[in-house]
């Protein structure tokens, strides 16, 4: 599920997804697919159902020592929403997401770094 977006604009979206991961060419290719609703997973109250075409990411090894991470979305937020707002709203969300992985993945790599050495951030 979503946070509301644009102050409060765009209202919280929830998506079913289903994933599948594989390996392809020295990449890690994840794709997705939007599944139809289903009694299992029903609406929510305040929360709007988002429709996700085919989606996915390619996590590669850029040939320099770092990864080049490739996010292909395809979302219908569906509602009354004009095309500037939607696209506000995903890049407001994807640059937070980025901002989080990269926190998070400096973590990781402070947690596995050899005692006495300086973990160093790309």
């Amino acid at each position: 599920t979503t946070s509301a977006e644009c102050a409060g604009v765009v209202a919280p979206r929830d998506f079913i997804t289903l994933n599948r991961v594989e390996r392809a060419r020295g990449a890690i290719v994840v794709g997705g697919a939007a599944l139809v609703d289903d009694d299992v997973y029903p609406d929510r109250p305040n929360v709007v159902r988002g429709r996700g075409g085919p989606s996915g990411w390619v996590i590669a090894d850029d040939g320099n020592g770092g990864t080049i991470l490739t996010y292909v979305i395809n979302s219908d937020l569906r509602g009354w929403l004009s095309r500037r707002l939607v696209d506000l709203a995903i890049s407001s969300v994807l640059l937070r997401f980025d901002a989080a992985l990269r926190a998070y993945l400096l973590g990781c790599r402070r947690a596995s770094a050899p005692t006495g050495s300086a973990a160093t951030s790309r």
